[in-house]
C-alpha cells in the first residue's frame, strides 16, 4: 500500500468511528434526560465502541509503523507516540466497560462516563490525524520540502 492509501484507510476508519461515537454520544444525552429504558443499550454501545477502537488499534499498529518510518527522520518518534495514543485509548475503552460491566454506578453516570470518553477519544482522533496520518507525513512523494536535516 502506498501512504496515501495507509493515510485514506485509516481515516476512514476514523470517520466510522465517529459515527458510532456520535450514536453513542446521542444515546447517552437521551439516558442523562431521564429516557432510563435506554440504559441497557450503554453496555452494548460500549462494547460497540470497544470492538471498532481495538480493531482500529491492532490495523493502525500493523500497518503504520513502516509507513512512518519511511516518511522523514521523526518516524521512530512518530510510531512511540502512536504506541502512547494507543496505550491511553485502551485504558479509556476498557474503564468504561468496567464500570458498564461492575453495574456500580446508576444509568446517567454511567452516561456521563461514556460522554467523557467519547470526548477523549474525539481529541485522540484529531491528535493522531494531526500528528500521524498528515498528508505531510504520509504521502507517496519521496521529496521532503522544506527539510532542512535528516
Amino acid at each position: 500500500m502506498y501512504p496515501s492509501e495507509i493515510r485514506a484507510h485509516f481515516l476512514e476508519g476514523h470517520r466510522r468511528l465517529r459515527r458510532l461515537l456520535g450514536e453513542a454520544l446521542d444515546l447517552a444525552r437521551r439516558v442523562r434526560a431521564g429516557e432510563r429504558a435506554l440504559a441497557g443499550r450503554l453496555v452494548d454501545m460500549a462494547e460497540r465502541i470497544t470492538g471498532m477502537v481495538f480493531r482500529l488499534i491492532d490495523e493502525e499498529e500493523d500497518l503504520l509503523p513502516p509507513a512512518l518510518l519511511q516518511a522523514d527522520a521523526w518516524g521512530e518518534v512518530r510510531v512511540e507516540r502512536m504506541y502512547r495514543y494507543h496505550r491511553q485509548w485502551r485504558s479509556a475503552v476498557l474503564s468504561l466497560l468496567r464500570q458498564v460491566h461492575g453495574r456500580r454506578l446508576p444509568p446517567a453516570r454511567l452516561a456521563e462516563e461514556l460522554e467523557e470518553l467519547v470526548e477523549e477519544l474525539e481529541q485522540g482522533l484529531c491528535r493522531a490525524e494531526r500528528t500521524l496520518l498528515h498528508p505531510d507525513v504520509l504521502r507517496d512523494d519521496p521529496i521532503v520540502i522544506g527539510q532542512i536535516d535528516g
